[in-house]
């Protein structure tokens, strides 16, 4: 989410060069955005847009933003009175928004044209129209995240998805385009403290005006107010994801969001989604496999089973309970962590007591992967050289068919259903294997 919003914020602002440049913002065309005429029009809509985020920062009020832009736009008309500068001549400057169509932009289709559409042309489509709902699915969800971290509020997905749902249809039956929540336009609403219904309304009511009688008025707009809003946009945005997160993101995490940023800038949306889904991935696999598998270990000398025992039995267990090993497995393991399993046993076995029974307890292990299965199998292995009787419990049914398939389970192997149960087979073996006069005291005759 971070790099869709930073990528969102470099957008804005070379959207934004592009409004006041008339040229896209790329490699090619840099030299002609460094001219001085390029950069008095775009370097004006920069310096508003400054100055409408240090406005909006210092001074908590609704009417601040709406306000700055009232006077940028009686200042630009007022420099145009001043230097006489004619609107038809601002306008071919490059001053003004426009030219736009004459009349309404509603064309919608009607009924009569449905027999001249070629239908087979529209199912070749397949692909692109299936790729379109991805994008428009990964853009909701982003969106919508991007607006709650920006508000600072929840949001109902459910009823986003709904809303945004019947929005396309009634798009759908105008020949209107597939849209969801506007991340830039919220964000201005929320900027300006306009947290009402109504904003909704006012902006419904331009869009509607601009449809049907046509988007002749826009032509008397600045571009610079226009492009200085997007750029207020997107400095924000930038600052905010790409300055201030650097301290607090680790560095893997803010590289991620950064190389979000590029790609989606350099190469697509789509392209930079997925890059920070596989980067998100890979870090994940990277960090989860530092947590160790093994949540606790112990011994049969610090932890006994619940099974009654009489005082001499007692005696024995805290006598040679460090013969039994326990480790206690949680999550999801996989080679990384099944490695830890491993190194984990392998140290205990070059320590004294030796243990002759090693306790595999699997009740919060969530799965396996192939790659972990094979390190139980090093384990069983490991201890059948060293005499040790493997014991495995609490192991679910699909990770038991894993292991038996593996050859995991095989000699010299135990399985009991909960770690009761095998650590008192455990105790059980050990005073089984105990002789009596070692632990109690033979009267010395007089």
């Amino acid at each position: 989410v971070g790099g869709f919003m930073a990528g969102t914020g470099l957008l804005l602002i070379r959207g934004g060069i592009q409004v006041m440049g008339d040229l896209p913002v790329t490699w090619g065309t840099l030299p002609a955005l460094v001219t001085p005429a390029a950069i008095t029009h775009w370097g004006s809509g920069l310096i508003l847009g400054l100055i409408f985020w240090g406005l909006t920062k210092k001074y908590q009020h609704y009417l601040i933003l709406p306000g700055s832009l009232a006077a940028a736009i009686a200042l630009f008309y007022g420099i145009l009175a001043l230097t006489h500068t004619p609107i038809p001549l601002a306008r071919a400057q490059g001053w003004l928004l426009g030219p736009f169509p004459e009349g309404g932009l509603w064309h919608p289709l009607n009924w009569q044209e449905w027999h001249q559409v070629d239908w087979a042309v529209v199912l070749g489509q397949g692909g692109a129209i299936a790729t379109l709902m991805l994008i428009s699915l990964l853009s909701l969800v982003l969106t919508n995240n991007g607006i709650e971290l920006a508000v600072e509020k929840d949001i109902d997905l459910n009823q986003e998805l709904q809303a945004v749902g019947l929005a396309n249809l009634a798009a759908g039956c105008g020949c209107g385009m597939a849209g969801n929540q506007a991340l830039p336009s919220t964000l201005l609403v929320h900027k300006m403290q306009a947290n009402h219904r109504l904003a909704g309304v006012f902006k419904t009511l331009p869009c509607l005006t601009v449809l049907v009688l046509g988007s002749g008025f826009l032509a008397y707009f600045p571009k610079p107010i226009l492009g200085s809003l997007l750029m207020y946009l997107g400095i924000d945005l930038l600052l905010q994801w790409l300055y201030k997160s650097r301290q607090k993101l680790p560095l893997t995490d803010y590289l991620t969001i950064v190389l979000i940023m590029i790609v989606i800038n350099a190469v697509g949306f789509l392209e930079g989604v997925l890059v920070g889904l596989a980067m998100t991935v890979v870090l994940f696999v990277i960090n989860y496999s530092r947590i160790h598998a093994t949540r606790e270990q112990s011994s049969g000398h610090h932890r006994q089973s619940n099974t009654p025992r009489t005082e001499p039995e007692q005696a024995i267990l805290q006598a040679r309970g460090g013969e039994i090993h326990i480790l206690e497995l949680h999550g999801f393991i996989f080679f990384g962590r099944a490695n830890h399993v491993l190194e984990a046993v392998g140290d205990r076995l070059t320590q004294t007591p030796q243990p002759r029974y090693l306790i595999l307890d699997f009740h919060l292990v969530t799965g396996l992967d192939s790659s972990a299965v094979l390190n139980f199998v090093k384990i069983r292995k490991l201890a059948s050289q060293q005499e040790m009787t493997l014991v495995f419990t609490g192991v679910s049914d699909p990770i038991r068919t894993q292991l038996t398939q593996g050859e995991a389970l095989g000699d010299p192997c135990c399985q009991f259903d909960t770690l009761n149960q095998g650590l008192a087979w455990c105790e059980s073996q050990l005073l089984q294997n105990t002789v009596t006069a070692e632990i109690v005291p033979v009267p010395i005759p007089s």
